[in-house]
């Protein structure tokens, strides 16, 4: 995920993060208020980790995800 912005740290800290048996979910979110959304997620006790990326990085890997779909 280097080719694509995401920081080595950044992923070596969600294999950390994510345990066996349970679930991870990846959103691409371009405009968000972080004090909206992250108590939205509480409900489903939802550890946020979160990276930011430039505009070019997006969009390399947005057309990554899209030949996947």
């Amino acid at each position: 995920m280097a080719d694509y912005g995401i920081n080595d740290d950044f992923i070596k800290s969600l294999g950390s993060t994510i345990e066996p048996n349970t679930s991870a979910l990846f959103l691409l979110v371009r405009k968000a208020v972080e004090d909206k959304v992250v108590p939205r997620l509480a409900q489903y006790q939802a550890t946020v980790l979160r990276t930011s990326l430039s505009a070019e990085q997006e969009d390399k890997l947005k057309a990554a995800l899209s030949k996947t779909a």
